[in-house]
């Protein structure tokens, strides 16, 4: 289904720390002093942003936190923007509020948009690897460097699955 704006309700605020040379909406478009609107990227984890030039210094800058830092009061400091509906995609300013680490934390586990196992992009092993290798550690005694070297991953890696250091989501 395609996304339809309301662009009457759109508002457009000056990005004050780039003093008049762009403006963000309330919809998380974001537009040149000349009008041109500025094209957006998605980053793996889903989040947009958008390459500023400022200074003759290009940035990287974070649609979401744009939006928050000129539409949302943060009188409390806190420092995370977080999505009401766990898509980070969506930077309208109603989607958007102000969060704690542990509030962001919490929407993540409320969205299943935590990055854990498979999702994270670190990861060297997939679900189904993990849980074999779990079987050769418990069942057929094999030891943690033979598991490395079958799937070519340090043995340091192995260990820490076996002692639940990481992927201890799985049972």
């Amino acid at each position: 289904m395609a996304k339809v704006f309301n662009y009457i309700m759109e508002i457009w605020k000056s990005i004050t720390r780039y003093k008049g040379r762009y403006e963000i909406s309330s919809l998380g478009r974001i537009r040149n002093n000349s009008g041109k609107l500025l094209k957006f990227f998605v980053e793996p984890k889903g989040h947009c942003g958008v390459p500023i030039l400022y200074k003759g210094i290009r940035k990287k800058e974070w649609i979401h936190r744009l939006v928050a830092e000129e539409f949302l009061d943060n009188s409390e400091n806190k420092p995370y923007v977080c999505h009401r509906d766990g898509n980070a995609k969506n930077n309208d300013v109603k989607n958007l509020y102000w969060g704690t680490s542990k509030e962001n934390a919490s929407d993540r586990k409320k969205h299943n948009t935590e990055i854990y196992g498979e999702r994270n992009g670190r990861a060297l092993l997939n679900i189904e690897k993990v849980k074999l290798s779990k079987l050769l550690y418990a069942k057929f005694g094999w030891d943690v460097c033979k598991i490395s070297k079958l799937f070519n991953v340090s043995s340091s890696t192995i260990s820490d699955i076996m002692h639940k250091r990481t992927w201890n989501f799985l049972n």
